[in-house]
């Protein structure tokens, strides 16, 4: 009987590894599949712009900087090179404070959703503060910004990249814009709480230096 009892639970609990790694697989393929649409649906966005002969900066190029917060970015000599000018550069928006009505937010090639297992790396993180007396509503859809573009090359940088004067607006002109609402178990996931939790000091440690 005692022999049973202890195959029967050792049953159970292969059972239990098993649909476990069934749900993990599953929603790494779903994660996989959201990234790889929200990337097309970006890529899209950026080539109605390009079409009409506007240059953006692109992501791939962004995505070359090397570097950690504890140690100097390297970036690319193609992004050195619009260092201290106006770029135009299509993204989602992510909330550093609030949703409605903000002065700065943070631009990102992915919604944070794609995020939702781990913080985005440094060099996919922009700081965008808005043009003076000009705000901005958070939405789900890919944003064009036009601003200043800055890098920051010193080590301990909190962000390698800031784009300052900033104005925005829809993606693709003909495209409907919905206001950002983000659910609670992602406000409350761990990694993304603490990247938000340590930009919010920055920005707050900035304001203070200003």
């Amino acid at each position: 009987m005692r022999k049973r009892a202890v195959r029967d639970l050792g049953l159970i609990v292969a059972v239990g590894v098993i649909l476990t790694s069934l749900v993990f697989a599953n929603t790494e393929l779903r994660q996989g599949g959201l990234v790889e649409q929200m990337e097309n649906l970006r890529s899209t966005v950026e080539a109605s712009r390009q079409e009409q002969g506007l240059e953006l900066l692109s992501w791939d190029v962004i995505r070359r900087t090397r570097g950690t917060r504890e140690t100097a970015p390297t970036f690319p000599d193609e992004l050195k090179q619009r260092d201290n000018t106006r770029v135009d550069l299509i993204g989602f928006m992510v909330p550093l404070h609030e949703f409605r009505e903000v002065t700065e937010f943070l631009l990102l090639p992915l919604p944070l959703i794609c995020y939702f297992c781990e913080a985005p790396p440094m060099r996919e993180v922009i700081l965008v503060r808005m043009r003076e007396d000009e705000t901005a509503n958070l939405v789900n859809e890919p944003v064009m910004i036009n601003g200043h573009l800055m890098l920051h090359e010193s080590e301990n940088a909190h962000f390698f990249y800031t784009i300052d004067d900033a104005l925005w607006g829809p993606g693709r002109e003909d495209q409907d814009l919905t206001r950002t609402e983000v659910p609670m178990e992602h406000r409350l996931h761990q990694p993304v709480q603490q990247m938000q939790e340590q930009l919010r000091e920055h920005s707050d440690r900035q304001q203070r230096d200003d």
